[in-house]
């Protein structure tokens, strides 16, 4: 008769250096995740700092007026800043000021088409400017033609969406496809072959894409809708009329 001899299976144990390899592998990994939480709220900090302190140096914003289909290029705010300079020395003695070089509350500019895809002005450049037609307000006496151009800031965009970096970040952000998106070839292949900067760098864009302090790397803005998040910084300076 035959009979058949069964061998012992054999199972894996873990050895002492076994285990002691894998809770230094663990204590490492836990190490490096709590210094990037660590990381990401000491920035998430310095940035809400940052931004408070430039809300409490800001200028008071004023209203924009419209009237028959104009406005006044008396507001601070970013989308309608005119950023031609205006010079208080023309109106001093008898001088009658040009009629291009007026109060932003003497003249009133057409208001420029929005754009059904970008929600920005047409005709925005990449130096964030756009041409309007302006006119002098009737009783405003000036010389020169009353009728002229002015440039008003916008938001130049070049086809990055906010809400599709938002989203690479967060999901594939420790591959550093959200930098690839972004034109950033050369950080995105450190992000990739580091896995994220070990975490750091992952969590890290995240919060600057969120608060928009990375950008595309032509220069252009993102396109975040009609009413999408904008971050907006507003600056004090020779030019800004504030009105009590």
């Amino acid at each position: 008769m035959f009979t058949h001899r069964h061998l012992p299976s054999r199972s894996f144990t873990k050895t002492p250096k076994t285990r002691t390899i894998v809770n230094n592998v663990n204590l490492l990994y836990s190490t490096m995740l709590l210094l990037a939480v660590i990381n990401m709220t000491i920035m998430f900090d310095m940035i809400v700092a940052s931004f408070v302190r430039d809300e409490l140096t800001s200028p008071n914003l004023v209203p924009v007026y419209y009237e028959d289909s104009k406005y006044s290029p008396n507001s601070n705010m970013n989308s309608f800043r005119i950023l031609s300079s205006t010079s208080v020395g023309n109106r001093e003695g008898d001088n009658i000021p040009p009629c291009d070089d007026l109060y932003g509350t003497q003249f009133a500019c057409d208001i420029p088409n929005i754009s059904n895809k970008t929600y920005e002005f047409e005709g925005c450049q990449p130096n964030n400017t756009v041409k309007v037609s302006c006119t002098v307000r009737d009783g405003v006496t000036c010389s020169g033609d009353r009728t002229f151009y002015k440039e008003i800031s916008c938001f130049y965009t070049n086809g990055y969406y906010f809400s599709v970096a938002m989203a690479l970040s967060v999901f594939f952000g420790i591959c550093g496809i959200d930098r690839f998106y972004l034109g950033q070839v050369g950080y995105g292949l450190f992000k990739l072959f580091t896995f994220g900067g070990f975490g750091i760098l992952w969590i890290y864009d995240i919060v600057l894409i969120a608060m928009q302090q990375t950008k595309p790397n032509d220069g252009s803005n993102y396109i975040v809708g009609y009413n999408g998040p904008r971050n907006l910084k507003f600056i004090r300076n020779n030019n800004t009329y504030v009105f009590n």
